[in-house]
């Protein structure tokens, strides 16, 4: 199942080159991979999607001023002289908020979906885990191929923010995917456990729907304590590695990032103003 705050959120962080239009598209990007994870019948569809368009229509201008409170805190940490790891904390801290403040916006989708969910639709949910989970096992034991894959989606997360990626930021990101390699291979196994949660659960919606919601917010408590010493453990590192790229950055990257960030805030602003 994938996370209705997904295309929500990340079209504001890729490849759409104005925000309003992103907006517009996402919709029918999130009903396209709700529809593949439940396979709806005809009037469950209509009633999805009415419900997405309507939480989409009826948000978009305090969506807009969340992800507007994460590019301002971006912008703040791209501004300053100095930078140390706990910067990148504080950055992560602001996208984990963002995270959950969306999925809260969007809790009138998360409802229709799960509230009415049929025995069909949870078999689906089942079905569509499983083929998803090992398409995904397969993908990551397949090491270099996954290292390559891993590798071109940070060039294209550079490329969007700081206009290119050196040599010497690839080498750390990389080296990063590899000491963490295993604990990504394990992270598979969250996925399992959600779906197991998942079917505990479906005798109770309103249990059901606050899990669901926070597994997608990004809470640690949905997970056990052993997997949330482990996640806590990876952020350790992932400031570390956030630090080492910025201090491998150019000025002219780091120039480039503060133009975009600009521009992604100005093209926000209009859009909570229209």
């Amino acid at each position: 199942m994938k996370m209705l705050y997904a295309l929500i959120l990340i079209f504001f962080i890729t490849a759409c080159t104005k925000v309003n239009f992103g907006y517009r598209l996402a919709p029918g990007s999130m009903m396209s991979t709700l529809d593949d994870t439940f396979n709806f019948k005809s009037e469950r569809l209509k009633q999805v999607r009415s419900q997405l368009d309507l939480d989409f229509k009826t948000n978009r201008t305090q969506v807009a001023k969340v992800i507007l409170n994460l590019v301002d805190d971006a912008l703040l940490l791209a501004n300053k002289k100095k930078i140390v790891e706990d910067d990148f904390k504080l950055l992560l801290n602001s996208v984990q908020n963002t995270r959950s403040a969306v999925v809260q916006l969007f809790k009138g989708s998360f409802e229709t979906v799960i509230n009415d969910l049929t025995s069909k639709e949870i078999e689906n949910l089942s079905e569509f885990t499983i083929k998803k989970t090992n398409e995904a096992a397969k993908e990551i034991s397949e090491k270099d191929n996954y290292l390559e894959k891993q590798l071109n989606s940070f060039e294209k997360l550079m490329k969007f923010l700081f206009d290119s990626a050196n040599k010497d930021q690839l080498n750390i990101y990389n080296q990063f995917i590899i000491d963490h390699y295993d604990l990504f291979k394990e992270q598979l196994e969250y996925r399992k456990n959600f779906i197991k949660k998942f079917d505990s659960l479906i005798a109770t919606k309103p249990e059901l729907l606050k899990y669901v919601m926070n597994y997608y917010a990004g809470d640690l408590s949905v997970h056990s304590v052993e997997q949330q010493k482990s996640l806590d453990n990876l952020a350790v590192h992932l400031y570390k590695m956030m630090l080492k790229v910025w201090n491998a950055s150019t000025d002219k990257q780091k120039d480039a990032l503060k133009e975009n960030l600009q521009d992604l805030r100005s093209q926000l602003l209009d859009m909570i103003k229209t």
